[in-house]
């Protein structure tokens, strides 16, 4: 029965990744795309449903959805999970997380807003990835450049 289900469970993973960037028009190389790790990933997602922080870590490591970090020094990172710390009945779940940037910057210190400074884009495939205590972490969110466009230098009246 447990070969079934876990035959089943890679199935609707990988079903679901692949609907999920088609409608976000994202183009991924199939043969990059480790399979038996993502439903390895999932089953371990039950340690991660009660910290909204860690769900979405773990929801961009395995849809490859991009994130925005901020820290306590007001530095942000914007890009994708590629790694979690490995749970331990000491520490609990993950205590660092490895991040692969897009972009990063600022929190400006008199109104917070954002200031991107770099890209990592167009590097000759270099593992820029930085790995990051939880502990430092204050801010999470997903990210979307099309929304954060939209409303970068949107006043509310």
């Amino acid at each position: 029965m447990a070969y079934v289900w876990a035959k089943a469970a890679k199935k609707i993973v990988i079903y679901r990744a692949k609907i999920y960037n088609y409608f976000l028009h994202i183009k991924i190389d199939e043969s990059d795309i480790d399979y038996e790790n993502i439903v390895m990933l999932r089953m371990r997602q039950e340690l991660t449903k009660d910290n909204p922080m860690e769900e979405m870590f773990f929801d961009s490591l395995v849809d490859r959805r991009q994130i925005m970090i901020t820290l306590q020094n007001k530095k942000i990172y914007i890009g994708i999970i590629n790694a979690l710390g490995e749970p331990n009945e000491k520490e609990g779940p993950n205590q660092y997380i490895s991040i692969l940037p897009i972009l990063s910057g600022y929190r400006h210190k008199d109104d917070l807003n954002i200031v991107l400074k770099n890209e990592y884009v167009d590097l000759n495939n270099a593992d820029t990835s930085i790995i990051l205590p939880l502990k430092e972490i204050t801010q999470v969110s997903w990210f979307d450049a099309k929304i954060y466009k939209q409303v970068e230098n949107s006043n509310v009246s």
